[in-house]
């Protein structure tokens, strides 16, 4: 409207503050332009170093200042200081539960493949015991257990890859033009989320490795050769090889 203000600065990108986003902030034109406000946000920038017992003090004279020179007669201003810069780690409710059903779906899932592992044992006792008497040791055996798991777990881990990757486009593409204005930016891939379903992995493996692992360790050579004894040739079990 024919005024000239000076830059004092530029918000990073993606920067959101309120439901709506802010294109130009203007100082106040005069005194007691806040007359009728109940609430207003105040963007500081503070120096490096500053604790938050002084930011504090020089909040409070900052609002003081506030309330002389603009607010109307009778009312007193307040400043409660929120950081702009966004927390990565600080959860919701709805985030911790989120969590907490996918601990859920995991440890079912860790549940199930340690029950199959154990009846495969079952299944496989007298080779186990036949592989003890030609001299193999029982870490053998663990080893042996460890890598079938964890075989499982890179062949979910590549599948959950790719339906993540597939999910990812399909809801970016889904996701309406007019929600932008409200300053969602399209999903993207987090280190940080690849790290923690990384470690539940590797601890899914661990789980369901223990159990089976036990059974080979405490298999005995002599009982399963004594049963299959009165043979000449192995019989094929095709029970839980599927």
């Amino acid at each position: 409207d024919g005024h000239t203000y000076a830059v004092i600065g530029v918000m990073p990108p993606n920067f959101e503050q309120e439901p709506i986003p802010v294109d130009v902030w203007l100082p106040f034109p005069s005194e007691g332009a806040m007359h009728g406000i109940q609430h207003g946000w105040v963007t500081i920038r503070t120096l490096p170093g500053v604790t938050p017992e002084r930011l504090r003090a020089s909040l409070s004279s900052f609002a003081a200042d506030l309330t002389r020179r603009f607010a109307p007669s009778g009312a007193e201003l307040s400043l409660q200081a929120f950081s702009l810069r966004p927390n990565p780690l600080q959860l919701s409710e709805y985030h911790a539960a989120m969590i907490g059903a996918a601990i859920g779906i995991l440890l079912i899932a860790c549940a199930n493949v340690s029950a199959l592992m154990l009846a495969r044992g079952l299944g496989r006792q007298r080779d186990a015991a036949l592989r003890l008497a030609l001299g193999a040791t029982r870490a053998v055996l663990v080893r042996d257990v460890f890598a079938e798991v964890g075989i499982l777990t890179g062949l979910g881990c590549a599948v959950g890859l790719i339906i993540s990757a597939w999910g990812l486009t399909a809801l970016a593409a889904a996701i309406p033009a007019e929600i932008a204005s409200l300053g969602l930016t399209d999903p993207s891939w987090s280190w940080r989320v690849l790290a923690g379903a990384f470690v539940a992995a590797l601890v899914s493996a661990l789980l369901a490795s223990v159990l089976p692992a036990l059974q080979a360790v405490r298999t005995d050579p002599a009982g399963p050769l004594k049963e299959s004894a009165g043979t000449t040739t192995g019989r094929a079990r095709s029970r839980f090889r599927g």
